[in-house]
């Protein structure tokens, strides 16, 4: 009996179905991971600007036109 191993010409076969095959599941999950990144952003955002209108509607009316002093280093 001979002994066979894999050919060069296998090998770069095998190794180009396997790019095909790993190439879209890489790319769906990069685009995953972008697309959370940018919800986790909107959501931080909206936070924020919940957090200071609610910090404007707690003011008087007189407080509230100095839009200047609005944000977190006034306390």
């Amino acid at each position: 009996m001979k002994k066979r191993g894999f050919t060069l010409v296998e090998i770069i076969i095998t190794i180009s179905l396997l790019t095909v095959v790993v190439a879209p599941i890489v790319t769906a999950f990069m685009v995953g991971m972008k697309s959370t990144d940018n919800i986790q952003k909107d959501f931080n955002m909206e936070v924020l600007a919940e957090e200071l209108m609610n910090e404007i509607m707690s003011r008087d009316y007189e407080d509230r036109i100095n839009y200047g002093s609005i944000g977190k280093e006034d306390g």
